[in-house]
């Protein structure tokens, strides 16, 4: 689910409101776990590591698979759930992800987006670790719908400009992500 995703950005229409001030980064490339990807707090992006390092961690790494949290197990899994308790959340916009499809040889790679904005944004996760401050964040998981389901079983959490704030300030709950509207999201099949 989301091993990478794109990054260039040059329009993100309805978000402009709440996506103001973009960090400065390289945009236009592919994201991959462990690498540095833009974040959203407040309305400031900031750039931080995709994956997250819990702040019990030993070191700012991680040995298993922390970009993607399923918010169904968000509040049982010791790296997710102080950052979902403490309300430790951000918003990751992206201009699209892949997911490959077939069997090895022959797969297939598709290119997800909203079809209306020109980009998605995620629902996620941060934390902070060591003297450092150093930020980690993870992508938010669920179930995915009729529609996503021919391309991967898991999607993001898709956030809307109208539910990022709730998002955002905590007051979303693990069933009002799962029973959200989503965006009009489409796959089609990419040729690099």
């Amino acid at each position: 689910m989301c091993g990478a995703y794109h990054t260039h950005l040059s329009s993100m229409h309805g978000w402009s409101e709440r996506l103001e001030e973009w960090p400065e980064m390289a945009y236009g490339r592919d994201a991959f776990p462990a690498s540095e990807v833009c974040t959203f707090r407040g309305n400031t992006g900031e750039v931080m590591r995709w994956g997250m390092v819990p702040k019990w961690s030993k070191e700012f790494d991680s040995k298993y698979p922390t970009h993607n949290a399923r918010i169904e197990t968000v509040t049982e899994k010791p790296t997710f759930r102080d950052a979902w308790s403490q309300k430790q959340r951000c918003l990751i916009p992206m201009a699209g992800y892949y997911e490959w499809t077939g069997i090895k040889g022959s797969k297939t790679k598709w290119y997800i987006t909203d079809k209306d904005t020109d980009g998605l944004v995620v629902a996620g996760l941060w934390s902070e670790w060591g003297a450092e401050s150093k930020l980690s964040c993870t992508m938010i998981t669920r179930d995915a719908d009729n529609y996503m389901s021919n391309v991967h079983h898991r999607m993001l959490g898709y956030l809307t400009p109208e539910t990022a704030e709730a998002w955002v300030s905590g007051e979303m709950e693990i069933n009002d992500l799962l029973n959200l509207e989503v965006p009009n999201v489409i796959y089609y099949p990419f040729e690099s």
